[in-house]
């Protein structure tokens, strides 16, 4: 108990997350939002920070409150923030929902090169009264870039790795490619991987405005140990397109119609040295409409809503044909008072599902502006979650899925504070999660197979903290803590596959000297007593040639101590590995 106090004063004391701008947001509100007007707890990776990594779920990795579980080198991985399964955090695309509807392992599968990427934006707590299903741990939104420009990438590294990308963008075109392969840390994890996105973007008038994204992403695999104690090879093919259009009505009425489809192929091989032994292929299908309106009524205050039609549908050799419907609407109202010192933002989201129960899902936040420096906040919210087509179909000879799953829902509670000054920015969030009727694959210790069950209700408290220091005598410092503890409610008898493995606590810090030399440190403990200790480093060198063109050289070493460890039984990850890498970009 002494140690658990001493632990959750330490998550008091560190911070992480600073801009000296007031950027905007999004994927609190649903519509922009000055950061400073926020009433949930948010971190942004803008693209400086994107720069000095290989991959998404490198990048997510690097943060503290997101525990990333890694297969292979980075190839496939699994977020969880405030202690949620992989299944309960929604991945997005400037918006829009790409979860994938057999499985969470593939949700972020994402279409989109790291240059192709702004920003990342991230909402802890649950929003399912903003998007519906998954949304229940948090959102991951990655904004894509809409700017002009020219650049390249090349890199080579440690297991032969190499990675080539590229960018092409006018003011209304751009095509971003990125293709990248090597031959694992140790046999049966090889990797390649391409993937392109285009946009298109252009104004009709001053008042309307069109935006058509697309994406694809083809990625081969060793997945040896990944999910059964065989050998085995992946193959993930995804492809998203993304049409939005802006309409501006009124000077302050702006209506926001969006059509999206997305399909995901997944062909899996148990044994590669038999493929005839086992082997699968899904392939998941997702397209529907949305329109969103968003109007500023003055002193009434700003009101946003929105209706959404989508159907998910899957057609596998292992779960057959499914699908799923679903209509949704949604309404957003904020208030503010005292000269905008006090806001209050409220919502109510009612998701109709044609073959599962109406979900009605609330949330009620609110900010209070103390000093010009200081704001406290505060939240309540529901969420819920469908159960994916695998926890309900899937059967093979270790694992069984169950048709008659009920759906997870929640409640969570948070306050928090945020400090913001020029160089300094603080932000501090306690919160209290409830889940009940939570979804996980579980077995007793005398059984082989592993069953998709509603194990029961679990509770989260815990803390996150940030802080950002800037520019003091050449040195930046971003920092990042979180603590969770967990008191659940399962009968004691099951053992867990998935859910309730977090760190309860884990830091990241990062320190940049004179804008060239990084180190990156990340340490989680788990309640197992199993300790991760992760060193990085970078280093790079920015030169200009001529006036418009700009040339980065960089070499990173990752893993510097070489640690070794698992984040599943049975696959290894990869020790020190070392790789260098050159940037041209016409600016």
């Amino acid at each position: 108990m002494e140690q658990s106090t001493i632990n959750f004063i330490f998550c008091f004391l560190i911070f992480n997350q600073i801009y000296e701008i007031e950027p905007v947001v999004v994927t609190a509100t649903r519509y922009p939002k000055n950061i400073l007007e926020i009433t949930r707890g948010i971190t942004i990776i803008d693209s400086l920070e994107l720069n000095k990594y290989f991959s998404l779920n490198e990048i997510l990795r690097n943060i503290a409150v997101i525990d990333m579980k890694v297969r292979g080198d980075n190839i496939q991985a699994d977020p969880s923030i405030r202690g949620s399964t992989f299944q309960q955090v929604l991945i997005m695309i400037d918006g829009v929902r790409v979860n994938d509807s057999q499985t969470g392992h593939h949700n972020l599968n994402i279409p989109v090169p790291l240059s192709k990427i702004e920003r990342i934006e991230i909402l802890h707590g649950s929003a399912s009264s903003l998007y519906g299903s998954d949304a229940c741990g948090g959102v991951i939104n990655i904004i894509t870039k809409k700017s002009a420009g020219i650049a390249g990438e090349f890199s080579l590294g440690s297991f032969n790795y190499k990675d080539c990308s590229g960018k092409l963008a006018s003011n209304k075109v751009s095509i971003d490619f990125e293709t990248k392969s090597s031959d694992g840390h140790e046999p049966g994890y090889e990797y390649s991987q391409y993937d392109i996105a285009t946009n298109f973007f252009t104004s009709i008038t001053n008042n309307y405005k069109i935006s058509i994204f697309s994406g694809y992403l083809n990625k081969s695999f060793g997945a040896k140990n990944f999910y059964a104690p065989y050998p085995s090879w992946e193959k993930n093919q995804a492809f998203f397109l993304n049409l939005n259009t802006q309409c501006l009505i009124t000077p302050s009425f702006l209506l926001t119609p969006i059509l999206s489809f997305r399909t995901h192929i997944d062909t899996f091989v148990l044994d590669r040295n038999n493929p005839t032994f086992y082997a699968n292929r899904h392939q998941s299908f997702s397209y529907g409409a949305q329109i969103l309106g968003d109007v500023d009524l003055k002193n009434l205050g700003y009101f946003a809503a929105g209706i959404e039609l989508f159907r998910d549908s899957l057609n596998s050799t292992r779960l057959g044909k499914r699908k799923l419907q679903r209509a949704s609407t949604f309404l957003q109202a904020e208030k503010k008072l005292r000269d905008s010192k006090i806001i209050i933002i409220s919502g109510i989201r009612n998701d109709h599902y044609w073959n599962i129960k109406n979900s009605i899902n609330l949330h009620l936040s609110a900010g209070y502006k103390i000093l010009p420096s200081l704001k406290l906040r505060s939240a309540v919210a529901s969420s819920f979650r469908v159960p994916s087509f695998t926890e309900l179909y899937y059967q093979d000879p270790a694992n069984l899925g169950d048709s008659l799953l009920k759906p997870e829902s929640g409640m969570e509670y948070e306050f928090g504070f945020d400090f913001q000054r020029k160089k300094l920015s603080t932000l501090t969030t306690l919160f209290y999660r409830l889940t009940y009727d939570d979804i996980d694959w579980v077995r007793k210790s005398d059984e082989t197979v592993w069953q998709a069950k509603n194990i029961g209700s679990t509770n989260f408290c815990g803390a996150e903290s940030w802080i950002k220091l800037n520019s003091i005598r050449w040195v930046d410092i971003k920092t990042g803590v979180s603590y969770i503890r967990i008191n659940k409610s399962i009968p004691d008898e099951y053992i867990s596959k998935y859910a309730l493995q977090v760190p309860n606590i884990a830091t990241s810090i990062n320190i940049t000297t004179f804008s060239a030399l990084d180190f990156g440190l990340i340490w989680q403990n788990y309640y197992n007593a199993d300790t991760r200790f992760i060193l990085n480093m970078t280093l790079s060198k920015e030169f200009r040639i001529l006036k418009h063109i700009k040339f980065i050289s960089g070499l990173t070493i990752s893993n510097l101590l070489d640690k070794r460890y698992e984040d599943f039984q049975g696959v290894s990850l990869p020790g020190r590995a070392l790789r260098i890498n050159t940037r041209l970009t016409k600016i």
